[in-house]
């Protein structure tokens, strides 16, 4: 009989465990930003895979490919990488490796950290400075535009949008 009940916990603990890793397969990054406390926004819409090792918080991010996004209220242009890394834990992402953020012309700041203040607010780590943003800009997921080396070259020169393709420099 006692063995018959320790067989019965061990099949519904193991059928547990595959059930939560199931449902851990099937969320999507942006789920992974809510469940540590960020808005899904923290990351573009070009998200095509990750990975988490949920002992050391190490996260590898896979996009499409390069792309940038333009902060109109800021005139900032922030470049992300095919490959974004970092360690996450609740309310923080350190150590972030492929993504970057120029203010001036040629000028482009590594973003290494990111935290949740206790208001809510975002506070980046770019080179050596550290600023807070408010949540509601990250709130919806940002349309990213493909780097390719034409419109690389354009952005030097200031900020470009791309419509129907053709590149104008504002």
């Amino acid at each position: 009989m006692a063995f018959t009940t320790v067989s019965l916990h061990f099949s519904l603990l193991t059928l547990l465990l595959i059930l939560h890793f199931v449902e851990s397969e099937n969320e999507s990054m942006y789920d992974i930003l809510e469940k540590y406390g960020f808005p899904s926004g923290l990351l573009p819409d070009t998200v095509s895979d990750y990975s988490i090792d949920t002992n050391s918080g190490r996260l590898q991010v896979h996009l499409k490919n390069t792309c940038s996004v333009w902060v109109e209220e800021y005139s900032y242009n922030i470049r992300y990488k095919p490959s974004i890394t970092g360690i996450i834990s609740y309310g923080s992402i350190s150590h972030i490796g492929g993504i970057s953020l120029r203010k001036s012309a040629f000028l482009w700041m590594p973003i290494t950290g990111v935290s949740v203040a206790e208001n809510g607010d975002l506070a980046f780590q770019i080179g050596p400075v550290t600023t807070s943003f408010p949540r509601r800009y990250f709130e919806q997921k940002p349309v990213c535009q493909q780097v390719t080396s034409s419109n690389s070259v354009l952005s030097l020169f200031g900020r470009f949008q791309s419509v129907d393709s053709k590149h104008s420099i504002d």
